[in-house]
């Protein structure tokens, strides 16, 4: 079915436009919406009334893209890419982050209004597109930052003779704790044998 446009509509396209859709797509959505209207059905008279309001419509709707473009083209998207070692980025820039972007500072932008040449993979400079009517489009500028990827660093020598002196001072300690205990059982063991030897000595006097 060709269906007459009487508001703008990126997905198809813009007021005063004539495009080809689905019978059940515009009964069932453009025209209750009033987005659109039967192209065929409509005789000359009532089209030429409606093409009255539509220039009208669409010269004011020009007025105010163009006014919102001045807006739009003086903003400047920032974005960091992470970067590695060898100066390969991690993730890109797309459509869906600029659209986001403008949309987060406040701007009722559709998806389809959002034109890049190529998905941004590099830190740099850049310009997208934004069509803000059919007859008006504006440059954005986006800006991408390189961010150097954090590495963990590896542990330096001092740290690695601090652990090793660590652990000699535990052997150190272990050792010293060994000798002591063998010292202690050889006490033990000579006074033993100091005392069998004095019970000797007083068994034989008695017998004399």
């Amino acid at each position: 079915m060709e269906v007459l446009l009487i508001e703008d509509f990126p997905a198809l396209g813009y007021v005063g436009d004539t495009v080809q859709v689905r019978n059940g797509y515009a009964r069932n959505f453009l025209f209750p919406r009033g987005i659109a209207v039967d192209f065929a059905s409509r005789k000359a008279k009532e089209f030429n009334h409606i093409m009255a309001g539509i220039t009208a419509k669409r010269s004011r709707l020009r007025g105010e893209a163009e006014e919102l473009g001045k807006k739009v083209s003086a903003e400047r998207l920032s974005f960091e890419l992470k970067v590695g070692a060898g100066g390969k980025a991690f993730g890109s820039v797309g459509t869906r982050d600029i659209l986001k972007a403008l949309q987060d500072r406040g701007y009722a932008i559709d998806k389809k209004q959002v034109r890049l040449n190529d998905i941004i993979k590099s830190a740099g400079e850049f310009e997208a597109e934004i069509q803000l009517h059919s007859e008006v489009v504006v440059p954005v500028t986006v800006d991408v930052k390189a961010i150097a990827e954090k590495v963990a660093k590896p542990e330096g020598k001092k740290s690695r003779k601090k652990e090793a002196s660590d652990e000699d001072q535990i052997e150190g300690e272990e050792s010293s704790s060994v000798v002591e205990e063998e010292q202690l059982l050889a006490d033990s063991e000579s006074g033993e044998e100091l005392d069998a030897g004095f019970i000797a000595e007083e068994e034989a006097s008695e017998e004399e």
